[in-house]
């Protein structure tokens, strides 16, 4: 699978963008999910997914917690989800993101 970077020289090649939507909570980032894989299943190609959370969120998500659940979803699907540690304020929580592996900050 490609790397984001690679979609996103992609998309921007083809003048295109990639979808990005926060969600609050697993519930949201499965439904998310599965309405993707069926917007893609229409599309005929998998469409590239960037899935936020603001530092709030990533509280109440946990902040490896949800790396790990998007990696899983990726890895398991064989799907391009992508992960931004959203509405970052600060250094400390930035590198809290870079750490945790988030795709993009």
């Amino acid at each position: 699978m490609k790397t984001l970077k690679e979609y996103i020289l992609d998309a921007q090649e083809q003048k295109k963008a990639i979808a990005h939507f926060n969600v609050g909570n697993s519930d949201m980032l499965l439904a998310l999910f599965e309405s993707s894989k069926k917007v893609s299943q229409e599309y005929g190609s998998k469409i590239p997914v960037v899935i936020g959370v603001s530092e709030g969120e990533r509280d109440a998500f946990g902040v490896t917690q949800f790396v790990d659940y998007v990696t899983i979803l990726r890895n398991e699907h064989d799907y391009p989800l992508f992960t931004n540690a959203d509405h970052t304020y600060s250094v400390e929580r930035t590198n809290e993101a870079v750490d945790a592996g988030f795709d993009m900050v």
